[in-house]
């Protein structure tokens, strides 16, 4: 894996060329860095309630997928 110490966009070895080279990538995915951490910030989303209930009473969603 390799990690963007930019953007921290992160990528395997294995990808290919458009999604790993800068210059291959289209215009509307590139970042100017100079805009970065100007971003706002976007607010929590709230649990909805039926997700507060299942943690109370100790119930997981991974253990009931499986």
């Amino acid at each position: 894996m390799y990690l963007c110490q930019v953007c921290f966009h992160s990528w395997r070895s294995t990808e290919p060329t458009y999604a790993v080279d800068a210059e291959a990538l289209s215009k509307d995915f590139r970042i100017d860095p100079s805009v970065l951490g100007k971003g706002q910030v976007m607010p929590e989303i709230p649990r909805s309630a039926s997700t507060n209930d299942e943690q109370r009473s100790g119930s997981r969603l991974s253990e009931r997928l499986w």
